[in-house]
């Protein structure tokens, strides 16, 4: 599957703990509880995002992010899936990817957001979902290197992330520091 695969038709990948499909209305209660819980919302990746921390605490902020991701899906932009956790067939936040064109020395890389409820920043559940990320999106986004953000304070998923072969990224990107990438 290439990445005019996934903008064509938005596809759904899974394995026994975590699904990743997209995210529908029926999603923003879920979803409300992730980009308002106090703890996540630290350990999102908003860098880039004109301001927007992804701090929501109404139905009606939801309703405006869901359909800019959407938007942004269909502009070709990112994708964005609902993450299910499996065992409790509950939306539990959202994974974003895209093949990110800049004129520095990270242009053509893929970069992934991660954004869960804060129960769900645990070592197993991030390396179940990282590995059907790596499993998918290198081919599926055309990229030979993946970048994700995590804060010193993201100590379950910096574990996760080494444990799945990221390593700590020896610049910023851009101005952002934290970032960790993983080469095909």
């Amino acid at each position: 599957m290439t990445q005019n695969d996934l903008y064509t038709v938005q596809p759904t990948f899974e394995n026994e703990i975590v699904l990743l499909r997209p995210i529908t209305d029926e999603d923003i209660p879920a979803l409300l509880r992730c980009y308002s819980d106090v703890h996540a919302v630290p350990l999102f990746n908003s860098d880039n995002c004109n301001g927007d921390d992804f701090h929501y605490t109404t139905p009606e902020q939801m309703e405006k992010a869901v359909a800019f991701w959407r938007q942004s899906y269909l502009d070709r932009a990112f994708i964005r899936w609902a993450a299910v956790d499996q065992s409790l067939t509950e939306v539990v936040g959202t994974v974003e990817m895209f093949h990110r064109i800049a004129d520095d020395a990270d242009n053509h890389v893929g970069l992934l957001r991660v954004d869960l409820q804060s129960r769900f920043e645990t070592r197993a559940f991030i390396h179940a979902l990282l590995s059907l990320c790596l499993r998918h999106f290198f081919e599926g986004f055309e990229v030979e290197r993946i970048i994700t953000k995590a804060p010193p304070q993201a100590r379950e998923r910096i574990t996760a992330l080494e444990a799945a072969g990221f390593v700590p990224m020896p610049r910023t990107l851009g101005s952002y520091p934290f970032y960790y990438e993983r080469i095909r």
